[in-house]
C-alpha cells in the first residue's frame, strides 16, 4: 500500500526501514534530523553516514525532505 511520498523530517522508523532502510541507516537517519532541525533537502541524506548515493537515487522518487 503505498501512501504517497516519505518526509525523511517525520517518518517513524517503521517508515524509514519501509523504504529499505537497515536498523543502523534508519536511526542515523532519526539523529541526524534530531540534531538537525530535519531534512530541509534530500541531498542531505548524503551527509548521514552509511549511505550510498545509489540507495537515495532508487527511492527519491519516495522521499520529500
Amino acid at each position: 500500500e503505498d501512501k504517497g511520498p516519505v518526509s525523511l523530517s517525520e517518518a517513524d522508523y517503521n517508515q524509514l526501514r519501509a523504504l529499505g532502510m537497515s536498523v543502523t541507516q534508519a536511526k542515523r537517519v532519526m539523529r541526524y534530523r534530531n540534531e538537525h532541525e530535519g531534512f530541509k533537502t534530500l541531498d542531505e541524506l548524503d551527509r548521514v553516514p552509511g549511505f550510498e548515493r545509489n540507495f537515495l537515487d532508487e527511492v527519491k522518487t519516495r522521499l520529500i525532505p
